[in-house]
């Protein structure tokens, strides 16, 4: 199979690999589409060993697809069942784990290979962060399930009331992510930002002022 291999800092190489079969608790996954955000171009330019480990890895941790093959305990997943794969998993024992916080786990596995024909989803991974999806989302749309989870948990820990009004700082993805949490929670949002492409797309997810940071004192235009 096809699999993009990251060897170092502006080193990937599209390589041919055995296409693996999983073992106990595993699920191997078809891509149907794959992500790019910026921490993978961040680990593009200048590696990043927490995300990547040891080099040469796999590379890629956005990504939905269809599950090809399941391993013994993973027979849940049946092939052809959609999903979306993330990219961590809690160690599910460590002092933020047993609080119910696994999003600051001290032991997080982390998950690459989104680029290939092929994924194999450790254990772990099928544990915790392997979510079947309905035929009507598009993978496209699923792949984009971690981005969304960091823009809804933002909204969440903020404890936006609908009414509120809320401000976004910027207007790139996660800003226009944001937009759509705050708007699903019925919160009135002004974005700030450089660029009025990102600021006329912010404004079609439902941000009602998109203020232009160059267009004099932000601060104030916000205030009024």
């Amino acid at each position: 199979m096809r699999a993009v291999i990251f060897h170092g800092p502006r080193d990937i190489r599209l390589s041919e690999v055995p296409r693996p079969v999983p073992g106990p608790g595993e699920v191997l996954v078809r891509r149907g589409a794959a992500l790019t955000c910026g921490t993978d171009f961040k680990a593009y330019r200048r590696g990043h060993r927490v995300l990547l480990g040891d080099y040469p890895s796999p590379f890629g941790h956005e990504l939905a697809g269809t599950v090809e093959e399941a391993g013994p305990g993973a027979e849940r997943f049946a092939p052809g069942t959609r999903v979306v794969v993330g990219n961590s998993a809690p160690c599910a024992g460590c002092f933020f784990c047993d609080r119910g916080q696994n999003f600051l786990c001290e032991r997080l596995k982390l998950h690459n290979g989104a680029y290939a024909d092929f994924d194999l989803v450790p254990a772990n991974i099928v544990r915790h962060n392997l979510w079947p999806i309905p035929d009507s989302l598009p993978f496209e749309a699923a792949a984009l399930s971690e981005p969304l989870a960091c823009a809804l948990h933002g909204v969440e820990s903020a404890r936006v009331q609908p009414g509120e009004n809320a401000v976004v700082v910027g207007a790139g993805v996660m800003a226009r992510l944001l937009v759509s949490a705050l708007r699903a929670k019925g919160a009135r949002v002004i974005v700030v930002g450089r660029s009025r492409p990102p600021l006329e797309a912010a404004l079609a997810l439902g941000a009602e002022i998109a203020v232009g940071a160059s267009d004099g004192d932000p601060v104030k235009a916000v205030k009024s």
